[in-house]
């Protein structure tokens, strides 16, 4: 936890330290039962070592990869060179339709080079395991999720909040409306460019996705 930005421990201290129990009771149920979580422990917390006022865009996701190592502590994040999930190869494919319109062959699975330009890659329950066995003990994270998009809604009102799969939205219909009342909420089709189209409009640098 000591790469988490201080900007957002100023905001969540309570909520960092709740999240140290969640790790050791995840860490005690691997140790017991030979459980992998993922990501690795290093990784938990990675969305949050970009400072709050650095944050442009947020896409949300429901939960880390939990069938392979793959997850990396971004949303969608991909750390394993030579292998794909199908989540990323339809972002991927989207991107190449929505924004370049051609054979995207530079694209970073790892997604860190959207996260590097402001692109807060969140998901609500930051670990995961394969069989869900300990399932209420991942979702005691959403206190620290929810509580940071109220942060962000509060702190960065021209962030904006992409939603690139609405039919597989982690939030609530009641929950997205509310926050378009105070913040841009950019829908599932053509999301890449919509957001590059609101961040020109508002002055702010475009994302190379």
């Amino acid at each position: 936890m000591n790469n988490i930005h201080k900007s957002w421990k100023e905001k969540l201290g309570k909520e960092f330290k709740e999240a140290e129990g969640i790790l050791l009771q995840l860490s005690k149920k691997h140790q017991e039962n030979g459980i992998e979580i993922y990501p690795v422990f290093k990784d938990v917390f990675k969305v949050y070592e970009m400072p709050l006022d650095e944050v442009k865009v947020v896409i949300l996701g429901e939960e880390p990869y939990n069938d392979k190592p793959w997850a990396n502590g971004l949303a969608w994040g991909n750390k394993q060179p030579f292998t794909q999930p199908e989540e990323i190869r339809r972002i991927h494919k989207a991107v190449e339709i929505d924004v370049n319109d051609r054979l995207c062959l530079d694209f970073d699975d790892t997604l860190i080079s959207w996260w590097k330009q402001g692109v807060f890659l969140l998901n609500r329950l930051l670990t995961s395991e394969k069989d869900n066995k300990f399932k209420e003990v991942h979702t005691q994270w959403l206190n620290l999720t929810n509580k940071t998009i109220d942060i962000i809604i509060e702190n960065n009102k021209d962030t904006c909040f992409t939603f690139i799969d609405l039919k597989h939205c982690p939030l609530s219909k009641t929950s997205v409306k509310i926050i378009g009342e105070t913040n841009k909420i950019i829908g599932d089709w053509n999301p890449y460019s919509q957001t590059n189209e609101y961040l020109k409009a508002i002055n702010k640098k475009e994302i190379k996705w």
